[in-house]
């Protein structure tokens, strides 16, 4: 145990500046050699000298490419703070601004002062739960974008379409989400081709993998989280 205390201390004495610059692609490669089937969105320098930042979706983790060596969990930095964190954080603010830009194509409901973007499979029961929830509150504008998950839910992606192509999104929403076509197909209507895609493209781009997820005022909350929701729904109508 001592051994493994001892070189977290020796990694944090190494530390550097944090350069903003991406690794090199020789890096990436190095990366890719290694772990052939391992996917990642980017690479760059940490904060600790030969020891690189990954980022894969929403995880980060790092990459020693002298022993070859990937290893997962929290980088602190000598001042006491999370660098993994920081990391994380600046992830989820770039999706967030994604889904910030594109409020025009989500379901909106409510119109309190409090925004909760919400990233939703309809059959999820979680996700209805929480819909549920949200619906008792005033203080919320929701803007709901709809991730089916066919592997959990087979009958998601029509249910999907058709609240995303009705001319009263809200209701098929609730429909869907009280379980009224659990037993029973969702009525067939002319779809939405371009905004079923453009939702889907979106939730792709998330690289949230599981639902319910919510930006509450603009802060991640993953999964059913009510306390957590709780603390970041602050304005008072």
């Amino acid at each position: 145990m001592k051994s493994h205390i001892v070189r977290i201390i020796i990694l944090a004495s190494l530390a550097i500046t944090s350069s903003a610059c991406a690794a090199g692609p020789q890096i990436s490669d190095a990366l890719k050699q290694r772990f052939p089937k391992l996917t990642f969105d980017s690479v760059a320098e940490s904060p600790v000298k030969g020891v690189f930042e990954v980022v894969a979706g929403s995880n980060v983790f790092y990459f020693a490419p002298e022993t070859g060596h990937v290893f997962f969990g929290e980088l602190w930095s000598p001042k006491g703070t999370s660098v993994t964190a920081e990391a994380r954080n600046k992830i989820q603010a770039a999706k967030y601004a994604n889904f910030k830009s594109n409020l025009s194509s989500a379901v909106k409901i409510g119109n309190g002062p409090n925004e909760v973007i919400e990233i939703v499979d309809p059959d999820c029961p979680y996700c209805r739960k929480m819909h549920d929830y949200f619906s008792k509150r005033t203080d919320v504008t929701r803007y709901v974008f709809l991730m089916p998950l066919p592997q959990l839910h087979p009958a998601a992606k029509a249910h999907v379409d058709y609240i995303l192509s009705s001319p009263n999104q809200i209701q098929a929403y609730d429909e869907v989400e009280s379980g009224k076509y659990d037993n029973s197909p969702a009525p067939t209507i002319p779809l939405n081709a371009a905004l079923i895609s453009k939702q889907a493209a979106l939730a792709a781009a998330s690289g949230i993998s599981g639902t319910p997820a919510f930006y509450i005022n603009g802060f991640f909350v993953n999964g059913a989280n009510v306390p957590s929701i709780e603390q970041h729904l602050t304005k008072k109508e």
